[in-house]
């Protein structure tokens, strides 16, 4: 209860400061939107996070539609979102009136991806205000860091739980968790390639403790793409110096836990094997069940399972098998997918999955939907690389292993996850335009 009123009142503050206080605004709104950076609870007392960043959301639309109505129409990424946006509202309707799902629990299931929204919310800070909001959030996610690590280490529960987050022992001793800091990753390649950006004291501790958190997370897939993308880094900077260092600060590490957290690698998991048999198209059920390991192959199972029954109905197949979540009663009655996570009530997830994105944009965004999301990402992707900077290397890099991801899991088809991309990708932007104005007041004085 006491909570739940917390919240509510971060909420009123974060409405009350939007216009005078846009940093603290801001930092309460980060908080919504990304699960609470480690330290709320996704909801207490029937109040969600969520609810209250589409409600953030939609007041700032409100106050601020003239600001957002110009910058769609001088801005192509923002038309690209804003096309993206219509298309959910569309896909609300589509629920509601094809399939007959409950007005008022599409509305809320579908407000989730409005949280893209934050796009223009991010873009009315100045340049030294995002400087602000980002060492605020800097120390956050290296305080909740360090907590993660020693909950790793003891398996006393330190942080909130948020999604699927639990723990158990491991091969190694460890215990593995799943509620790491949100914006660990984005920190780690700062610490490492832009340590400028962080105080002086803290560049060489930092990037040891953002690489601890992912490492003992003993998640092969964030560990391995982790390492890729330090490595694309040092490659797309074309600096020998950080590619040797990156090496050596990776060899290190790995060295000293090899023994901690690589058998996590080792004894999980027949990739090759999963690879076979879906090339051979062998998607069976039993396969998965009587072996260990095989979550590849699981994962196209489950959209298979999905993509046969939908190629049949071309509607249904451009928006999906609607917006309504997999514990709604209205989906267990008309679904009956053999594959997927078996819930605590015993029953198959049907519409979502935690485990690949394409079968997400499969079920909940439909062909169009999908479309239109990755017309808008591309742009994105394409505004990063022009910027041709240290800063914009590091989140293009980060952009490409998101998609190399999605297929071991959901981050790149989940809102919550996109939005801590805006962020930094407006905080690179107005850096940019501040250096580029400067240059060119300064070649004004030469002139004169």
């Amino acid at each position: 209860m006491l909570l739940s009123a917390l919240y509510i009142i971060l909420f009123v503050l974060s409405i009350a400061w939007m216009s005078s206080k846009k940093v603290f605004s801001l930092l309460i709104f980060t908080f919504f939107v990304a699960n609470g950076l480690s330290i709320l609870p996704i909801s207490s007392g029937g109040v969600k996070l969520s609810h209250l960043s589409f409600a953030y959301v939609l007041v700032f639309a409100l106050r601020y539609r003239r600001f957002i109505i110009r910058s769609i129409r001088t801005n192509k990424l923002a038309k690209r979102l804003w096309y993206l946006m219509l298309f959910f509202v569309v896909s609300v309707a589509f629920s509601i009136t094809y399939y007959g799902f409950p007005v008022v629990s599409t509305i809320i299931t579908g407000a989730r991806y409005f949280v893209l929204m934050s796009f223009f919310v991010y873009m009315t800070l100045r340049l030294n205000e995002y400087e602000k909001l980002l060492r605020i959030l800097f120390y956050i996610t290296l305080g909740t860091g360090i907590l993660y690590i020693a909950q790793c280490i003891t398996g006393v529960q330190l942080l909130a739980y948020n999604l699927e987050v639990y723990e158990m022992p491991t091969e190694n001793g460890l215990y593995r968790f799943y509620n790491s800091p949100p914006l660990n990753e984005y920190f780690l390649y700062i610490s490492l390639f832009y340590p400028s950006l962080l105080p002086k004291k803290l560049k060489l501790a930092a990037p040891i403790i953002f690489f601890l958190v992912i490492l003992l997370s003993n998640g092969r897939t964030i560990i391995f793409t982790s390492i890729l993308t330090i490595v694309l880094i040092a490659f797309l900077i074309g600096k020998s110096k950080k590619i040797i260092l990156s090496f050596a600060f990776l060899g290190v590490v790995l060295f000293v836990l090899q023994d901690k957290v690589m058998s996590r690698i080792d004894n999980s998991g027949k990739t090759s094997d999963d690879i076979s048999l879906i090339l051979k198209g062998q998607f069976n059920m039993a396969d998965y069940q009587s072996k260990n390991g095989y979550t590849m192959l699981y994962r196209f199972a489950w959209i298979k399972e999905r993509w046969d029954y939908l190629k049949g109905k071309p509607i249904e197949l451009l928006f999906g098998l609607g917006l309504l979540p997999d514990e709604h009663p209205v989906i267990q009655q008309k679904y009956h997918f053999k594959y997927g996570l078996l819930r605590e009530d015993l029953y198959v997830s049907q519409v979502r999955t935690p485990d690949i994105s394409w079968g997400n944009f499969l079920t909940c965004y439909g062909l169009l939907g999908t479309i239109f999301f990755f017309l808008f990402y591309f742009q994105l992707l394409r505004s990063v690389r022009k910027i041709h900077d240290t800063l914009s290397t590091i989140l293009f890099a980060m952009m490409l292993t998101m998609i190399l991801s999605s297929f071991a899991g959901s981050q790149l088809s989940e809102p919550y996850s996109i939005t801590p991309l805006f962020i930094f990708y407006m905080y690179i932007k107005k850096k940019h335009e501040y250096e580029k104005s400067s240059c060119i007041n300064r070649d004004s004085d030469i002139q004169l």
